[in-house]
């Protein structure tokens, strides 16, 4: 994982997300624009709960 994206990872996902990346070996990848699913996600947050499993309060 580059220092960029250790540094964007921790900016938007906190700290234990960079722990976790770096255990399992995992490089976050960051776009410059939304990409299709994140644009879905952001327009029906509710729909994206339930599909996995999380209740709002």
């Amino acid at each position: 994982m580059s220092d960029k994206q250790r540094k964007k990872t921790e900016e938007l996902l906190g700290y234990q997300v960079v722990i976790f990346c770096e255990d399992s070996g995992v490089i976050p990848v960051f776009y410059p624009h939304p990409t299709d699913r994140t644009l879905n996600v952001a327009i029906n947050f509710r729909q994206d709960y339930s599909n996995h499993g999380i209740e709002q309060e």
